[in-house]
Parts: structure tokens; sequence; C-alpha cells
């Protein structure tokens, strides 16, 4: 049920403790969120995810009822692993001709220290 990355970035402890800069990374998804909502007014998964959120998430609401509106441009994050340190990964949006409805968020390790600290985790 709770496969959205916006939701898994504001209720997850793990994601919240690892992603460098989380609270501007945050208040950038739900700006950008919001940017998805509105080319879908009335529906009805908008609408249970946002009243979720609301509900459950103190960033959530403050950040919510400013209003604020991002359209998605390709960004890097970084996120702090307590195993191998830095991660650097480029955040691109893809969205399939045939499926103009479904978005696939792809994440890129940005840089060769970013992939030799994934390699290892990924080995161990």
């Amino acid at each position: 049920r709770h496969r959205n990355g916006l939701w898994i970035q504001l209720m997850t402890d793990e994601v919240r403790g690892r992603l460098v800069d989380w609270e501007s990374e945050t208040a950038g998804t739900i700006a950008r969120f919001r940017a998805e909502a509105g080319k879908y007014p009335g529906h009805q998964r908008f609408a249970e995810l946002i009243d979720e959120l609301n509900e459950k998430s103190e960033f959530f609401r403050q950040e919510w009822v400013r209003h604020e509106v991002r359209g998605f441009t390709s960004h890097t994050e970084t996120f702090e692993h307590p195993e191998v340190g830095t991660i650097r990964a480029r955040i691109v949006i893809l969205r399939p001709l045939n499926h103009p409805h479904l978005t696939l968020m792809i994440h890129q390790l940005a840089d060769d220290k970013s992939r030799e600290r994934m390699e290892k985790l990924l080995s161990a």
C-alpha cells in the first residue's frame, strides 16, 4: 500500500536519517507532488494520500499549507550510509509514451565513489 515515494520519504525513519538535507529535499518533493496532484483534481488516490499524510506527518502539514508548486528537474540527492559513507544519486524522471500517467523515477549513481560504495553494499 505504501509504495509511494513521498510517503516513504516522510514516514520512514531510515530515509529521514540517511537523506542529507532531508527537510529541503522533502519540501521539494512535496512541491513536486502538489504539481502532479494538480493534474488530477478529485482523484481519489491523491486525496487519500494527502489526507493520510496530513494526519500522520507534521512536516507534511506545514509544507502542504504553503501551497508551493514545483515542476520536476533532474537533481542529485546525497545519502549517508552508516557502513560505506556518502552515496550520491542523480534523479531522472521518465514517462512512457504509451502510459502517460505512469512516472518512472530513475536513481543513477552520480560518481565513481558512489558506484564503488554501492558495489561494496551489494557484495556484502
